[in-house]
């Protein structure tokens, strides 16, 4: 902004100075009554003051290219930047989408994949919450729906089916704590146990990096 100022400041000065410098030569040469040197000094002072008006006129006017020039550039940029911003957004978008469709394509197939497994199946987290269930184990153990829902700890499963008689007269709260041990230990388990009915039920743990399946 000064930069451009600064040459239309010091012109206009000059300028200035020029014509209070030429009036008062004038002044002199009238009153002393050189009339013809008069006007060859005024048509002296009429070339300079075009020459400078000119002058003046083309830094004015490179300023204003310059400026103008400035302004085209910027406001290409902004346009190209702002077209850049829409391909990122579009693409995101598009991302996000083909990202959606993934995750529900993969747990409509695992969906389908658990309501063919006869084996009552179910899995936990590392804080040993319920992350994953298919229908035959609610069915095989009796549960109500409530118990089967994600993030339901596995105390309240067993202790359901402890008050239920699933253990008999066995501790439920070191059963849990024994079997939580058990499979910490990042063995595959297997063992059998015998339900009130009689029936056998053949149990098996397999750790995993994210959960603990349990059929």
């Amino acid at each position: 902004m000064y930069g451009n100022m600064g040459p239309r400041f010091i012109h206009t000065a000059a300028l200035s100075w020029l014509v209070l410098a030429a009036y008062a030569a004038l002044s002199v040469l009238i009153v002393t009554g050189h009339e013809q040197r008069f006007l060859v000094l005024f048509g002296m002072l009429l070339v300079v003051l075009n020459v400078v008006v000119m002058f003046t006129a083309y830094n004015h006017e490179i300023v204003i290219r310059r400026a103008f020039r400035n302004q085209v550039l910027l406001r290409r940029q902004t346009e190209h930047a702002g077209k850049m911003a829409e391909r990122a957004m579009a693409a995101e978008d598009r991302l996000r989408v083909a990202f959606d469709d993934s995750v529900a394509q993969n747990a409509a197939f695992l969906q389908t994949v658990l309501a063919n497994i006869s084996e009552a199946l179910c899995a936990f987290d590392k804080d040993w919450r319920l992350t994953l269930v298919n229908g035959r184990f609610p069915e095989l153990l009796n549960l109500p729906d409530r118990l089967c829902e994600t993030r339901t700890p596995i105390g309240d499963l067993v202790r359901y089916l402890g008050k239920s008689g699933e253990f008999g007269q066995k501790d439920v709260e070191d059963l849990m704590q024994r079997f939580v041990a058990l499979v910490e230990t990042g063995e595959h388990q297997y063992y059998e146990h015998t339900r009130p009915d009689g029936r056998v039920v053949q149990i098996r743990t397999s750790p995993l990096p994210c959960c603990v399946l349990c059929p």
